[in-house]
């Protein structure tokens, strides 16, 4: 998955197609909206979704 980091403002935050918030213990939170504005269709999406998947997959067998 390819990953880019780096400075972005709140008005493309709002355009994103999905957004989520990550930390070591719960991965990705989804985020459903920014300062009123609906984060892309206002519901968690797939994104974030899958990559909890993947966490809460490896979180019961860390073998994979």
């Amino acid at each position: 998955m390819a990953v880019e980091r780096r400075p972005f403002t709140i008005k493309e935050a709002q355009q994103a197609s999905e957004a989520f918030i990550t930390s070591a213990a719960n991965l990705a939170v989804p985020v459903v909206e920014i300062d009123g504005v609906p984060a892309g269709e206002g519901r968690p999406g797939p994104l974030a979704d899958r990559l909890r998947e993947i966490h809460f997959d490896f979180s019961r067998n860390p073998a994979i």
